[in-house]
């Protein structure tokens, strides 16, 4: 019940990160936390449809709120896949979310 509860928060947060919201709307999101891995099916602008995607990530508390910080991550289109290597070789192996206000509370809750 209360894994719901942070996948909807967390899902929410990232739908709102600019960024997803150029490249399109996540229809799927869930959290495996035992492994730290998340698996997602995202709605890209031009796609006919929903593309999958996995990643390992980890939360952490940060005097701001919190950081969901995102590192392998993998699609089903591997030329994608490609594509999000080179930007994740370029931003150091991971890209991080920053989660403030009520929604870092609510993600650190879950810890």
């Amino acid at each position: 019940m209360l894994g719901g509860a942070r996948d909807t928060v967390i899902k929410k947060v990232l739908q709102e990160h600019p960024a997803v919201k150029r490249l399109g709307t996540i229809h799927e999101f869930s959290l495996n936390t035992n492994e730290h891995t998340c698996d997602l099916n995202i709605g890209l602008v031009g796609e006919p449809y929903p593309l999958r995607f996995s990643a390992e990530y980890t939360i952490t508390k940060t005097p701001e709120g919190a950081d969901f910080r995102i590192s392998k991550i993998h699609c089903e289109k591997p030329w994608i896949e490609e594509i999000l290597k080179m930007i994740f070789e370029a931003k150091g192996n991971s890209i991080h979310l920053p989660i403030t206000g009520l929604a870092a509370k609510l993600v650190l809750t879950f810890l």
